[in-house]
């Protein structure tokens, strides 16, 4: 699928936090308790979607994390939703074998700019010290030749909030530890989803990459080269009047339709 972008002019805003990992690693119910909010995603979302949980760091900066999907087949929606993430929290089942999605995951990540995380070793209520040991140093291995090779690896149940509190602050310190994106002279959105809403506004949502958008903006959809009008824009289910790179966005758009527009890369 083609590249859709938008641009137009910049600063820095809030984090934003990959969340990688196989489908059965527990990753809605581990945000939901780093949270203590449910994920949200189109009320259309099928397999393979990005779903989304804002919440505050510790120390109160604002953070978003991206569940990025874990099927080999979704690497359009896999980019999409960590294009502008440098951090990332991958969460592997450790009552299971590692899934062999996993590296390709890591590998995508790296590629697009994610330089530091952290592991969630999930499921580890149950397990003896041998075999939490075991899938450690599997994951290690696994690893070893990546920006993980000696992230912090915590292990954790969030159904019994094991390891909630110190995982967080690992996530925390590890962000803060790692400067957002550069910003660039054009504003820049790899869009996630396109929906219409009342009357004839279209609306998009993903990460402002870069630059600055603002209500009235001339931008233009790529690759259709279609010039829309900024009608309003909101970040933390809240408006803003302008919004600077780093944050989630969802804009509004007047000039295009949600089915010309395509979706990450």
């Amino acid at each position: 699928m083609a590249t859709t972008a938008f641009f137009r002019q910049g600063l820095q805003g809030m984090r934003l936090i990959a969340m990688a990992g196989g489908t059965k690693a527990g990753k809605s119910t581990l945000l939901r308790a780093l949270t203590g909010r449910d994920a949200q995603t189109s009320p259309r979302a099928s397999e393979g979607e990005l779903t989304f949980s804002n919440c505050r760091l510790p120390g109160g900066e604002h953070a978003t994390f991206v569940d990025l999907p874990g099927e080999s087949e979704a690497l359009g929606a896999l980019i999409a939703g960590a294009h502008s993430a440098s951090t990332a929290l991958v969460a592997v089942d450790g009552s299971a074998d590692i899934p062999d999605t996993l590296l390709a995951q890591v590998n995508v990540l790296e590629s697009l700019g994610v330089t530091s995380g952290v592991i969630a070793l999930t499921h580890a209520t149950g397990l003896t010290d041998e075999q939490l040991d075991t899938a450690e140093t599997q994951v290690r291995e696994l690893l070893s030749n990546s920006v993980f090779s000696t992230a912090d690896l915590i292990a954790v149940d969030a159904p019994g909030n094991l390891g909630i509190d110190t995982l967080m602050a690992s996530v925390e310190r590890v962000v803060l530890a790692t400067p957002n994106p550069a910003d660039h002279r054009h504003p820049r959105i790899w869009i996630d989803r396109a929906f219409g809403v009342r009357g004839s506004a279209t609306v998009v949502t993903g990460v402002l990459e870069h630059g600055r958008i603002s209500a009235g903006a001339k931008l233009m959809v790529l690759p259709a080269l279609r010039p829309v009008t900024v009608r309003m824009v909101h970040t933390h289910r809240s408006s803003a009047e302008s919004i600077g790179a780093g944050e989630r966005v969802a804009v509004e758009l007047s000039g295009i339709d949600p089915i010309d527009i395509a979706r990450g890369v």
